[in-house]
C-alpha cells in the first residue's frame, strides 16, 4: 500500500516513468489494462480542464474489482494552470482510498502548490549520479555518532545528502517491496522535514542515523 495519496514521479525518460507507474499502481494491487477502476489522463484524452472536472465524479463512485481508485496524469505539464488549479482541490480531499499518480519531464511547469501536495519520485536510469550506494550503517552509538561527523562536516550540505539518499531508497523501494526500505524512507524523510522547519540539520542527521538502531 502507498503511504501517500499523490505520487509525482519526475523523469526524463518516458520508459523508466513508464516502469515506475507500474510499479506504483502494483503496491495498490491494480495493473495498467482493462481497469474500471483507473482514470487515465495523457494524450489521449486530451489535457483539458474538461477532463480534468471528470475526476470528482469518478472518485466518487464505487470501485468495481478493487479495493480503491485511482487517477494516472501523464505528462502533468501539458495542463494549462487552470486545468491545474481544478486539480488542487481533488489532490487536498482526495477522500479515502483514492489514489492519485502523475508523471512530469518538466516540473518547472507544474504549480508549486500541486507539488507540495505529492510525493516525489525521481525516475532516474541505473547510471545516474544518484544511484551511488546507500550509507553502510553501524549499529553502534559512538559509531554512528563518528559516521554523523564524517558524513558532512559541513552542516549546509546535509539536507542535500540525505535528499541523495532519499532518491536512492526510493529506487531501491521500487526494485524491491521491502518494508525495511520503506520504514527508512519515513525517517529520511522526517530528518527533512525537521530540517525545513528549522531544526539544526546536525541534529536531523543524528535522529536518522540512531533510529536505525
Amino acid at each position: 500500500m502507498l503511504d501517500f495519496p499523490s505520487t509525482l514521479v519526475i523523469g526524463k525518460n518516458p520508459k523508466l516513468s513508464g516502469n515506475c507507474v507500474k510499479t506504483l499502481l502494483g503496491l495498490i494491487g491494480h495493473q495498467l489494462d482493462s481497469n474500471p477502476d483507473l482514470l487515465v489522463i495523457d494524450q489521449n484524452s486530451g489535457w483539458s480542464i474538461t477532463a480534468i472536472r471528470t475526476i470528482s465524479a469518478f472518485l466518487c463512485l464505487k470501485p468495481y474489482n478493487h479495493s480503491s481508485r485511482v487517477v494516472l496524469i501523464r505528462s502533468i505539464e501539458n495542463l494549462e494552470t487552470a486545468a491545474q488549479n481544478a486539480l488542487l482541490k481533488n489532490l487536498e480531499e482526495p477522500g479515502e482510498l483514492r489514489f492519485f499518480i502523475l508523471t512530469t519531464t518538466n516540473h518547472k511547469l507544474v504549480l508549486p502548490t500541486i507539488i507540495s501536495r505529492c510525493h516525489l519520485i525521481f525516475s532516474v536510469s541505473p547510471d545516474s549520479p544518484i544511484s551511488s550506494p546507500t550509507w553502510s550503517l553501524p549499529k553502534n552509538i559512538k559509531e554512528i555518532l563518528d559516521l554523523s561527523d564524517n558524513i558532512s562536516p559541513d552542516k549546509s550540505t546535509i539536507k542535500t545528502l540525505l535528499q541523495e539518499q532519499l532518491l536512492i531508497n526510493q529506487q531501491l523501494l521500487l526494485d524491491s517491496a521491502d518494508p525495511k526500505i520503506a520504514q527508512n524512507l519515513k525517517l529520511l524523510i522526517k530528518s527533512i522535514d525537521l530540517i525545513n522547519h528549522h531544526v539544526d540539520p546536525k541534529s536531523a542527521l543524528d535522529y536518522y542515523l540512531l533510529r536505525q538502531i
